[in-house]
């Protein structure tokens, strides 16, 4: 598992400082995995499915849109915009928690005057999405490294109060909104607004993939309530809805998988989890069954120390093979890290956090972050 790991500076990551400034008129779209690579051109449509540039026909999926860097008035545009993203970049590259939340604070409070600032202006409706959204975000992080929560509720209140506008539901934020107010939901045991989440997520005009996830993720809800048979139930109601073969089956099977393992059927989650793993095409479904493979097994009860071993394998075949999606690779590492604690490999445990906490290619993943949160 030796490898070199990428440093991760701030000049890497910060916005002008990092790849020189961008023309008037321009955006600059940093893309998740390639934080020191920004596409810069001029936005000319954005939607739950993604971003179109001018100079470019393809559109870039929502997923894979880390942050984009609009065009605004100069003195709007340098700061307070700039210093924001500045500071959120601090958080992102910095271990001590003192240092992480002055940066935080610092950030929320820049995002803030960008925002009052451009409500003073006419335009600038993406812009002014964008603002509203990073507010939120940045909510949400200072309630979980704080632990704090009332501030938790207070995030979980600004999410929903920006899926809740039209304006904010025609661009590419809303995908990630929806689904950090989905996870904050269960995180709060508000089960069956999770789910009412995750439904309006998949009915939102998005690309198939994040549909057919969003349906599946609505459906196996109950199981974070431990209730795995009503989960079960609801899983294969949406199976008889969709196609025997392709992505959709794939995303359901997956948790399907995971809610049979949380029913105590190990062995009937494995065997799924395997032929999916055989049947899938695209790599990044590859690793979401990996890393399930490897979390129905850490989850299995009664705990079996050879469940641990197998574990280990599937996360593997995620950080070494499955890598391309950052999010999956995050969770991979992060497991890994705490399987090698628990079978007294240190070097390697650290060597996962390491890699998680210094690799460009993480920064901003949840799981990157949970790490993040944990050190001492």
């Amino acid at each position: 598992m030796k490898r070199l790991l990428p440093v991760l500076t701030l000049v890497a990551l910060s916005g002008p400082a990092g790849a020189g400034y961008a023309r008037a008129q321009d955006d600059r779209v940093y893309l998740r995995g390639r934080w020191d690579k920004p596409l810069q051109d001029k936005i000319v449509q954005e939607t739950p499915k993604g971003i179109k540039l001018a100079g470019k026909p393809e559109e870039i999926p929502a997923g894979q849109v880390a942050d984009v860097f609009y065009d605004m008035p100069r003195d709007i545009r340098y700061k307070p915009y700039q210093a924001a993203q500045e500071r959120e970049r601090v958080y992102l590259t910095t271990r001590k928690a003192a240092d992480r939340r002055a940066a935080l604070a610092l950030a929320l409070k820049h995002y803030q005057e960008t925002r009052a600032a451009l409500a003073k202006l006419a335009g600038h409706a993406a812009a002014k999405r964008h603002v509203a959204f990073k507010e939120a975000q940045v909510r949400l992080w200072q309630a979980r490294d704080e632990g704090d929560g009332g501030k938790l509720q207070i995030a979980l209140d600004g999410l929903k109060q920006f899926v809740a506008a039209k304006e904010n539901r025609a661009g590419w934020q809303a995908v990630r909104a929806l689904e950090m107010l989905a996870g904050l939901q269960i995180e709060l045991k508000e089960f069956d607004d999770a789910g009412k989440t995750y439904q309006t997520l998949a009915d939102l005009g998005v690309a198939d993939d994040v549909r057919a996830e969003a349906l599946a993720l609505a459906a196996e809800v109950p199981r974070h309530a431990r209730k795995p048979a009503d989960a079960l139930a609801r899983v294969r109601k949406l199976l008889d809805q969709i196609p025997k073969d392709g992505p959709a089956r794939a995303y359901a099977e997956i948790a399907q998988a995971e809610c049979l393992a949380a029913d105590k059927r190990l062995g009937e989650a494995v065997a799924l989890l395997k032929k999916v793993i055989t049947a899938a095409k695209d790599e990044r479904l590859k690793a979401k069954a990996y890393n399930a493979l490897g979390r129905c097994y850490l989850n299995a009860k009664p705990a079996d120390p050879l469940n641990l071993h197998e574990a280990r394998w599937a996360f593997l075949f995620v950080d070494l093979i499955y890598h391309q999606d950052v999010d999956e690779q995050a969770e991979a590492l992060y497991h890994l890290a705490h399987i090698f604690g628990q079978l007294k490999e240190p070097e390697r445990a650290r060597e996962c956090v390491d890699i998680l906490l210094t690799d460009r290619r993480l920064a901003g993943a949840e799981y990157m972050l949970k790490a993040m949160r944990e050190q001492k």
